[in-house]
């Protein structure tokens, strides 16, 4: 799975299936409007999780991503900013749920 976040959208990629969310809308209108690309990025990671979850149900998942921060986060299981820590939390509890794990390496695009 690769996820993404820039000025524009939050979005993810898995095999042949696209989710976008703020295609082409100022980052204002966006869910995480006003903070960092790290926590864009990280949002964009739990979003794709909690969509495409029947897909990822029983799988290994290779993840790509743009952040080096977002890896780091993923890599130790924590941040010291609470707001990326709560993403973190819910992604472990929703990748738990469908017995869903990640991959050894993260890449970075």
């Amino acid at each position: 799975m690769t996820s993404d976040a820039n000025d524009h959208c939050v979005g993810a990629f898995l095999q042949n299936l696209e989710l976008t969310a703020g295609t082409k809308v100022p980052t204002l209108m966006l869910v995480t409007a006003g903070v960092s690309i790290n926590i864009q990025e990280m949002w964009a990671f739990f979003f794709a999780i909690c969509v495409f979850a029947e897909h990822l149900r029983d799988k290994w998942l290779d993840l790509e991503l743009d952040s080096q921060v977002v890896h780091g986060w993923l890599e130790n299981g924590s941040s010291s900013n609470p707001l990326p820590n709560i993403l973190l939390v819910e992604a472990w509890k929703e990748l738990q749920r469908i017995n869903c794990h990640i991959a050894s390496k993260c890449y970075i695009k």
